[in-house]
């Protein structure tokens, strides 16, 4: 791993000297300790968290149980009750870990648009699909409260 201004800037094999070398074979190299089963969704409250600062806690993973109001609370919740809750563990677990993946890897902040967001996308998706099959089966879909003009 290499580190450059604070930030992890590269991964895997690297070419070229460095200032220092730390061999960390066997060892996991994480900066800060990572608390992965936290109750801490009202994080927002405490923008400086301190609290997990002093244990030396520097990065969190919420949502895990699927009962918080985050969008990965919500994308576990619909999983689990469509798929059974052993794969909605995996695939909420293989989400959380491209997020992680994607902040270590490229600094990509995670920013949580909220459960209502992931509900609204999901219906979208939902209304897309019903527009699909009606127009497979030669159907065209109305909304309800539609006003149909007429001359």
């Amino acid at each position: 791993m290499a580190v450059r201004n604070g930030r992890i800037a590269a991964l895997g094999r690297i070419e070229g000297d460095a200032k220092l070398e730390v061999d960390a074979k066997g060892l996991v190299v994480a900066p800060g300790f990572i608390d992965v089963h936290t109750h801490a969704e009202d994080i927002e409250d405490q923008p400086l968290a301190e609290n997990f600062l002093r244990m030396g806690v520097t990065t969190l993973v919420l949502g895990n149980c699927g009962g918080s109001e985050l969008n990965l609370g919500a994308f576990f919740r619909r999983l689990a009750a469509r798929a059974g809750k052993a794969k909605a563990v995996t695939a909420t677990a293989r989400k959380l870990a491209v997020l992680f993946y994607n902040a270590l890897r490229f600094g990509t902040k995670y920013v949580d648009p909220g459960e209502n967001h992931y509900e609204q996308n999901y219906q979208e998706r939902v209304v897309h699909q019903l527009h699909r099959r009606a127009k497979k089966m030669g159907f065209t879909l109305v909304k309800e409260n539609a006003t149909v003009g007429v001359s």
